[in-house]
Order: structure tokens, then sequence, then C-alpha cells
């Protein structure tokens, strides 16, 4: 394409783009009610909460000073999950 070359009358590379993002992150009707009917008969469960399954090794590798990003690096979990359940755990001491 060169400059000064008519593109009225396609879509925008911004417009295709957008149609494409949300036609691929947006489940279809079909997939909707198969996970809603799985849900119903018990088969489908989701993901398993990886960081909050390791709460107690994270407050006690916490305590014993190490950094968020070590203590994440060693748990194989990402660093925003740690942040998250020390805030969680913070949280839920301040409510007791």
């Amino acid at each position: 394409m060169s400059i000064g070359e008519d593109r009225a009358s396609g879509p925008s590379d911004l417009q295709v783009g957008l149609a494409s993002a949300s036609s691929t992150t947006k489940p279809s009707k079909a997939q909707r009610e198969g996970i809603a009917a799985a849900k119903a008969d018990g088969r489908y469960k989701g993901r398993k909460p990886t960081a909050r399954a390791k709460t107690g090794e994270i407050q006690k590798m916490a305590a014993d000073g190490l950094g968020k990003s070590e203590i994440a690096r060693r748990l194989g979990i990402g660093e925003r999950s740690v942040y998250r359940v020390l805030a969680w755990t913070a949280a839920e001491l301040r409510a007791t």
C-alpha cells in the first residue's frame, strides 16, 4: 500500500484486529451450554487453585524473611499470586 491510497472501501486494521480478538476470546454459545451441562453433572470443576493450596508454605517463607519473588520461584507460582495470598491472609487476620 502506498501513501495516499484510498482504504475507505474496507475495514481498518483496528476493526479486523478487534473482530478476530473478540471471536477467539469469547466462548461460543455451544461451549457455554456444554460447560453448564458438565457443571450440572458434576464433571466440570475448573482448575484447582494452586497458590491458595500453598498458603501455609507462603506464610512460613514470608515469616522466615524470604522475599515475595523468591517465594514464588521456589514454589513455582506467580509472584502476583504470592502478593494475593499474603494480602488475603492479612485481611482474614484483621477480620477476626
